[in-house]
C-alpha cells in the first residue's frame, strides 16, 4: 500500500471513530486485491460493515448454503430433492432458532441483527441495481431474487454448516479494487 493510500485509510477509521451524531459511519476501504477492511465507529457498525462486504463477496455463496441448510435447493437445482428432504428433517424450527438466538446475550444479539442488516443492505441494492450487483448465478443461472436474511436463516445456516463440519463432509460478485464506500448505519434493535 502506498503512502498516500495508508494516509487515506488512517483518516477514513479515525473520522469513523469520531463521529458524534446518532447516525454511525462504517468505511469499507478495498485495497488493490480487493480486500475489505472495516472501520467503524461502534461495534454494530463494524458487524454492519462486515455483513455487507460479505455479502458484496458471496451472496451467491450464502444463498446456497442458506438453501441447502432450509431444504430449498431444489428450487435452484432439481436434482436437489433427495437433498432437500434430508435437510427438512435435520434442520431446526424458527421457534429453535429463535430459542438459540434469544439465549445470546444482549450484545450478541446486537452484533448478529447488524451483520444481517449489512447483509440485507447488499441484498436491497442488487436488487436495486441488478445489472451492476447482482450475482451471475441469481439472475442468469438460478432465475432467483436473493432474499432478505432473517436470524432464522442465519442460525440455521450457521447449525447446518457446523453439522457438516462434523460429519465431514459459485462465482461471486467481484468488488472493485481499490475502492471505498462510507454507508450510514441504520439503528440497530
Amino acid at each position: 500500500m502506498t503512502a498516500s493510500r495508508f494516509a487515506l485509510l488512517a483518516a477514513l477509521v479515525c473520522a469513523g471513530a469520531s463521529a458524534q451524531d446518532a447516525s454511525h459511519k462504517v468505511t469499507i476501504y478495498r485495497d488493490r486485491m480487493g480486500v475489505p477492511h472495516v472501520a467503524g465507529d461502534t461495534p454494530e457498525a463494524l458487524y454492519f460493515g462486515g455483513g455487507y462486504a460479505l455479502a458484496q463477496d458471496r451472496l451467491a455463496e450464502f444463498e446456497r448454503s442458506r438453501r441447502a441448510a432450509l431444504g430449498r435447493m431444489a428450487e435452484i437445482d432439481q436434482s436437489k430433492v433427495e437433498a432437500d428432504k434430508r435437510a427438512r428433517l435435520a434442520a431446526y424450527t424458527p421457534a429453535e432458532t429463535r430459542a438459540m438466538f434469544d439465549a445470546l446475550a444482549p450484545e450478541h444479539q446486537r452484533m448478529l441483527r447488524a451483520h444481517l442488516a449489512g447483509m440485507n443492505k447488499a441484498v436491497d441494492e442488487a436488487i436495486a441495481d441488478p445489472q451492476n450487483k447482482m450475482p451471475y448465478e441469481f439472475g442468469v443461472l438460478w432465475k432467483v431474487t436473493p432474499e432478505r436474511w432473517t436470524v432464522h436463516d442465519y442460525v440455521a445456516t450457521y447449525a447446518a454448516h457446523r453439522r457438516s463440519l462434523s460429519s465431514g463432509g459459485g462465482v461471486e460478485i467481484e468488488a472493485e479494487a481499490e475502492s471505498v464506500v462510507t454507508l450510514d448505519v441504520p439503528p440497530i434493535p
